[in-house]
């Protein structure tokens, strides 16, 4: 019902007003892998309980009740870096939010907790160390995050709720967020991991295309949908089988790849180009 709706729209809207008022302070690194946040003893998922310093909470365990501190200098007991992930997510909701208020409302000031938002994150993007699930720098890793499927992840929302405040950007600020955010992590970070046909390669097409989309970038484009060994079109040739299931084997991959490559064809349908066929 519309009402409903509207409902649903007010309580958004509210929520985002409320959170506005608070300063932009982003985490001082990027974020541990989220599988490891699990009681060493017990292998139960932890839940964050009080902060106890910047940056560090407790982490407890709900079989054995262990209040656990984490230990960044191991990857596996790192548990305040998997805090971290659901901040750096937040960060980028918010930008896709901003940007769905802006454009639906008009109100500049979303617009502009948007930009606020990219702007703190191309400022500090290449200052957070490449690292893997296991501390390492090297292909597969993120800045972000621990994994190229996590920085896609976050991306999409970015580029999404950039594209919808773009024509509010100054030339200064769209270079700055070009060259210091959405192309170090699509173009140096993402893209020269491969992998082939499978669930997470659809995720990185799709934030690879949708930063070449919002940038115009035609070798970003044609690397996430034309690209012979991993791109979109080859995934749908190879990856879907006769009877339109997605090939890894369960419902919840299948669900996850549709989730990964909507977000490029709709993004593709709205500059010209059909990818529903």
């Amino acid at each position: 019902r519309s009402s409903d709706l509207q409902e649903q729209w007010k309580r958004a809207q509210t929520a985002y007003d409320a959170g506005m008022k608070a300063a932009i302070v982003l985490p001082p690194r990027g974020s541990n892998w989220f599988h490891w946040y699990v009681c060493p003893t017990h292998g139960a998922r932890l839940t964050t309980g009080k902060k106890i310093g910047d940056w560090q909470w407790e982490h407890i365990c709900p079989t054995g009740h262990e209040i656990l501190k984490g230990d960044p200098s191991r990857p596996d007991r790192d548990f305040d870096g998997c805090v971290l992930a659901g901040i750096h997510d937040g960060f980028a909701r918010a930008v896709r939010q901003g940007g769905i208020l802006y454009a639906v409302t008009g109100e500049a000031h979303y617009a502009s907790r948007a930009k606020e938002i990219l702007l703190a994150y191309a400022a500090k993007y290449l200052d957070y160390p490449l690292h893997d699930t296991q501390g390492r720098a090297r292909i597969g890793g993120g800045r972000l995050s621990p994994q190229t499927l996590d920085e896609s992840v976050w991306l999409i929302p970015a580029a999404q709720g950039a594209d919808l405040i773009w024509d509010t950007l100054s030339e200064a600020d769209r270079k700055t967020v070009s060259e210091k955010l959405f192309l170090p992590a699509a173009r140096d970070v993402i893209l020269p991991h491969r992998m082939g046909i499978h669930n997470i390669q659809n995720w990185k097409n799709s934030a690879v295309g949708l930063t070449g989309l919002l940038l115009g970038d035609t070798a970003l484009i044609h690397a996430a949908i034309d690209d012979p060994d991993r791109g979109y079109r080859m995934q749908m040739a190879k990856g879907v089988q006769p009877d339109g299931v997605w090939f890894e084997g369960s419902w919840g991959y299948h669900d996850y790849t549709l989730s990964a490559v909507w977000a490029l064809v709709e993004a593709a349908r709205n500059c010209g180009l059909d990818l529903y066929g």
